[in-house]
């Protein structure tokens, strides 16, 4: 099965809390609507910490916002499929990019620094991966 990334616009925004802090109610209120302009916002809450990734600015959080590119697995996926994200990290290591992977129900997203972006493009490309901006 081929598929096919799709490199988002906008770029994404990661922000790492400590487990302790309390979401913003802002935040919070963001959850709880449909998202309008704003395409993405994930939040994952451990024992140790609160990540949120974002395709707008989030104040707060103990470690500073960094900017990402994000490429989409084009999808919905079946949860059936295996080595996605292998097949996905696997030319990326090579080429000694960092990546943040997030997977929802329906697909995969690849997070890559902003300034390695069209470099991270190129490596999936040259993997034989169809790679499309969006």
């Amino acid at each position: 099965m081929a598929l096919s990334l799709q490199v988002l616009p906008r770029p994404f925004f990661l922000v790492k809390m400590n487990a302790g802090e309390t979401l913003s109610e802002s935040l919070v209120k963001l959850l709880a609507s449909p998202l309008d302009d704003t395409q993405f916002l994930s939040i994952t809450r451990t024992k140790d910490e609160v990540s949120i990734v974002s395709d707008f600015r989030i104040d707060g959080g103990s470690e500073p916002s960094t900017e990402w590119r994000c490429m989409r697995v084009a999808g919905p996926l079946s949860l059936n499929l295996t080595g996605i994200m292998n097949d996905l990290t696997t030319p990326l290591k090579a080429a000694q990019i960092p990546i943040f992977a997030i997977s929802t129900w329906d697909t995969d997203f690849l997070l890559v620094p902003i300034e390695r972006s069209e470099e991270a493009a190129a490596v999936m490309q040259q993997d034989g991966w169809d790679v499309q901006k969006v």
